[in-house]
């Protein structure tokens, strides 16, 4: 059951990723999917294309469900991961960290996760992402947890100020990670990595889940209605409120500590 179950969520990824991401990363391989209820796919040649029935590119947007299954209910017709891996080339299993999706003057957050390359559906189980990420002189990529994944992070530049924060009851938990060691973060906790130094870091965080998810604490904190953060924030006024609210929706992702920054000269 859990196999079956685990071959189901890899199909729905796969579907999902085709209908939102091909078009736009990988238009050389043009295809139609046919997506059923039961979360299976079907890739059939585009009506569009003009190429050569011979060649491979052409090949992988012909594949279908195998001749067997043709008398089958669409509910019942699915791909294996071996053939969907077809429909990919060889370089693009190969992931550069060339576009920033999140940056400021303080560094910047480059991910390789399911949204960014496709191929990554069709790996087994839960998959695998990445997040090469940069932080200029006393940056900080600010509290946030992934919802779906385990991240270990390694240095490539540091030292790096790490720390996370226990579910209720535990423990704040940090450490100075200096260059070719790594820090293992658990899955769902409130985390952070800090230069506390004058010069640029770098580090890339790897996960156990091909979309492991994020959620930045304090700008999303404050989205919550101003009544329950009125009786949260007990003592503070609704104006006062809505000025930090303002500030944490209006600050820069990888963000700067000012002390810090007049100590470097930044300031």
């Amino acid at each position: 059951m859990t196999t079956a179950l685990a071959r189901l969520l890899v199909i729905c990824f796969f579907a999902a990723a085709c209908s939102t991401g091909w078009s736009k990363r990988f238009g050389e391989t043009k295809q139609s999917v046919k997506v059923f209820a039961s979360g299976g796919v079907k890739v059939l040649p585009s009506p569009n294309s003009t190429d050569s029935g011979t060649d491979a590119a052409t090949s992988r947007r012909q594949l279908e469900v195998p001749e067997r299954y043709s008398g089958a209910s669409d509910e019942k017709d699915f791909f294996a991961e071996l053939n969907q891996r077809q429909l990919f080339d060889a370089d693009d299993f190969r992931f550069e960290f060339d576009e920033a999706e999140v940056e400021s003057a303080n560094g910047d957050l480059r991910p390789r996760m399911i949204d960014t390359d496709p191929v990554l559906a069709v790996l087994p189980s839960e998959g695998v992402a990445q997040n090469l990420v940069t932080l200029g002189p006393c940056a900080v990529n600010q509290p946030h947890v992934h919802p779906r994944g385990i991240q270990a992070s390694f240095v490539l530049k540091g030292p790096i100020f790490f720390g996370f924060l226990e579910e209720n009851g535990g423990r704040f938990i940090s450490a100075d990670i200096e260059e070719n060691q790594s820090i293992v973060i658990p899955q769902g906790l409130i985390h952070f990595a800090q230069n506390r130094g004058c010069d640029t870091v770098q580090f890339l965080a790897n996960f156990d889940n091909r979309d492991p998810g994020v959620l930045t604490i304090a700008s999303n904190f404050f989205t919550l209605p101003i009544d329950t953060l009125r009786g949260t924030l007990e003592g503070l006024d609704d104006e006062t409120i809505s000025r930090v609210a303002q500030i944490a929706k209006n600050a820069a992702n990888p963000s700067r500590d000012p002390a810090c920054a007049h100590a470097c000269g930044l300031a």
